[in-house]
């Protein structure tokens, strides 16, 4: 069953109708656009939020990260063993490359099982929406690449389908998963993606949790 990673690997979810990919396809970060390092945070609008109390006093809603290069590990004490990997590509639409690896217990940060068979990278699409002097990204909107358009609701008596129905050129689509050996397919999906769903926000907070 589909299910959001663990809380150390944050606001990312692993949905069934996600691409994967067994290899990594982004190879080149060069122009790519950098994360300012720090504690950043994704939350709802409305959550009532004073970031300048330590992360442990934190609300619910408020989503707690540190983004270091290449890597994005929860902020709290309890998460800082679960350990994402990332890469950005230069060319536009920007495109994320995720990976969740081994924590400190030897679990991979993300168990759902078909993310295991077709790879453990993920792809994201992301928008500069904010900057420092120096040009450091100190806010982003991303969203997943999605496999195709959502897929019609089953009927009765049949059993509920997780992945598109419908995959996007280049996609191709296992029982309730998708995977793609090609980075052209990745940024057509994240293009398409962003019509599909709402973008998810993050903004850097402070240089240390």
């Amino acid at each position: 069953m589909c299910k959001a990673l663990a809380a150390a690997v944050i606001l990312i979810l692993t949905g069934c109708n996600d691409v994967h990919s067994a290899r990594p396809l982004i190879h080149d970060a060069d122009g790519a656009p950098v994360f300012r390092p720090g504690l950043w945070v994704g939350l709802d609008k409305a959550c009532p939020l004073d970031t300048a109390l330590p992360v442990e006093k934190w609300p619910s809603c408020a989503t707690a990260m540190v983004i270091r290069p290449g890597r994005i590990t929860g902020a709290t004490k309890a998460d800082r063993r679960g350990l994402m990997t990332y890469r950005l590509s230069g060319r536009l639409p920007t495109l994320v490359q995720i990976r969740s690896v081994r924590d400190d217990s030897g679990h991979l940060a993300s168990a759902d099982s078909s993310s295991a068979k077709l790879g453990a990278y993920q792809y994201l699409g992301l928008a500069v929406l904010g900057a420092d002097e120096q040009g450091l990204m100190t806010q982003v909107a991303f969203w997943s690449a999605l496999c195709g358009p959502d897929p019609a609701p089953a009927k009765p008596g049949e059993s509920p389908r997780y992945v598109t129905d419908k995959p996007l050129p280049g996609m191709t689509v296992i029982g309730n998963a998708c995977t793609t050996t090609s980075l052209d397919a990745v940024r057509g999906a994240v293009i398409a993606s962003k019509g599909w769903s709402m973008p998810l926000e993050l903004r850097w907070v402070r240089d240390k949790p």
